[in-house]
């Protein structure tokens, strides 16, 4: 699945002062009551010590900081 030219599977440096490595794991839409389109989304992880994080990101971060 590929929307706004980020897919699952891309990696990417977290932005802020300790830098890591993401990937993008999940993409997903958000609507209203109405069925219409709110916002869309990515979910990213990575890894801190032994833990997975996970946490929504922008597909702006995403593109910006992409990994080629």
């Amino acid at each position: 699945m590929e929307r706004k030219g980020v897919k699952i599977g891309d990696k990417f440096m977290t932005p802020g002062k300790f830098k890591r490595e993401a990937t993008v794991v999940d993409i997903y839409t958000v609507t209203n009551s109405q069925g219409e389109v709110v916002r869309h989304e990515c979910i990213a992880t990575y890894s801190l010590g032994e833990q997975k994080m996970i946490y929504n990101v922008a597909f702006s971060t995403v593109i910006m900081n992409r990994l080629r």
